[in-house]
């Protein structure tokens, strides 16, 4: 957390400050597969927007941030007009001023959790089942206990631990992907059972 974001581990946020909604792009892989009452017709973003109108606290703070890659995701959707669409300002710079984050799937909540901020999710990721968010994604109506909710440090660390376990660099060599295990057992389910190291290697070429 410090070194790639600056943030003290757990330091937390504003209890003052706006929660935070974070969008996705309509193809996330996340909110297809794990996020139950999307419809296509009508798309991530507003059934975000849409549920958080409903069920967050009255009269608190809201900042909509788009995804980056989406910022025309949003038009059209009918936002609040005390709520604020903000794409200013790096994410790590953001969250340190919100008092929760809420999002479908999206990493923002990872990254939320290493700064302790309640965060809340709609959809099913890899944090499903492990207390380490409010989980709203059978009940939307919990959204609002967002504000009341406190994240567990250890719960969130162990949770972190997991996720960084599976994690593969973005500039990795065909050796190192190779030799992740994560990445060996999901190429063995998908069929494919090389019978040596070298063979990973290769079927990552």
């Amino acid at each position: 957390a410090k070194r790639v974001y600056g943030w003290e581990w757990f330091g937390g946020g504003d209890h003052k400050g706006p929660i935070l909604l974070a969008c996705q792009t309509p193809r996330d892989a996340s909110v297809r597969h794990h996020y139950s009452p999307l419809d296509a017709g009508r798309g991530c973003s507003r059934l975000l927007i849409e549920e958080c109108a409903r069920h967050l606290p009255k009269g608190a703070p809201i900042v909509v941030r788009p995804h980056p890659r989406a910022k025309g995701a949003l038009d059209g959707i009918d936002i609040p007009a005390a709520w604020t669409i903000s794409s200013d300002g790096a994410l790590q710079d953001i969250l340190p001023t919100c008092r929760a984050v809420v999002t479908v799937s999206s990493t923002v909540a990872t990254e939320a959790l290493a700064l302790g901020l309640p965060v809340a999710c709609l959809g099913r990721g890899a944090w499903y089942g492990s207390g380490a968010v409010l989980d709203c994604s059978e009940d939307p109506s919990q959204l609002a206990t967002i504000c009341d909710f406190e994240p567990d440090e250890w719960t969130v660390l162990r949770y972190l631990a997991a996720v960084l376990r599976h994690q593969i660099p973005h500039n990795a060599s065909r050796e190192e992907i190779g030799r992740n295990q994560s990445f060996r057992k999901w190429l063995e389910r998908a069929g494919s059972k090389p019978a040596r190291q070298t063979d990973f290697a290769d079927a990552v070429a």
